[in-house]
């Protein structure tokens, strides 16, 4: 029920505002979510029934100045007036996923066993890009675990070419051809 509501009021933001406009708006919502979610009071402030609404109206109104965005202010009021406020977080990530539909972008996460430079990360989304037609953009995460190479997760598909899964393959290649023997197994 709560990612439909989110679904439909990021619907409603992408309307109305220009599609040269999205990306500023996602940025937006993303950040300000990212404030909701770091500043405990400042969430406590807008759902507190104590605080007359007036109070976090002028509070929203001064948050919202600084996005310098048309309509930014006028969908965070209506996201107080109807009491949202728990739901932000689906509501930014929906408006992020209509975007990325409407832009054509896949975005992923790139694992790695360390941290990797701009350019190496920029040619892995070059070569996703390409192969499923579409701008891939990835977030870097270190994972100890892989021994070398890089596994990439887009939408519930494993693009996996770390050296732990080449060694799998190549003992699988030598099971399979009878060139081991079970006890040998790598």
């Amino acid at each position: 029920m709560a990612n439909q509501i989110a679904r439909n009021y990021s619907l409603a933001l992408f309307e109305l505002i220009k599609q040269s406009e999205v990306a500023s708006y996602r940025e937006a919502l993303t950040d300000f979510s990212n404030q909701l979610e770091q500043n405990a009071e400042f969430y406590a402030f807008l759902e507190s029934p104590s605080i007359p609404k007036s109070k976090k109206e002028e509070v929203i109104k001064k948050v919202a100045k600084a996005y310098k965005l048309e309509h930014f202010e006028g969908f965070l009021l209506l996201i107080l007036k109807k009491g949202r406020f728990p739901i932000f977080k689906e509501i930014s990530h929906e408006f992020g996923l209509l975007v990325n539909e409407i832009l054509g972008i896949e975005e992923g996460i790139l694992m790695s066993a360390r941290p990797l430079k701009k350019e190496e990360v920029a040619s892995i989304e070059k070569a996703l890009s390409k192969k499923l037609g579409k701008k891939v953009v990835l977030k870097p995460e270190v994972n100890p675990g892989l021994l070398g190479g890089v596994k990439v997760l887009i939408n519930g598909t494993t693009y996996d070419g770390s050296l732990h899964n080449k060694l799998l393959q190549l003992e699988k290649s030598l099971l399979t051809q009878g060139g081991l023997a079970n006890e040998n197994r790598l």
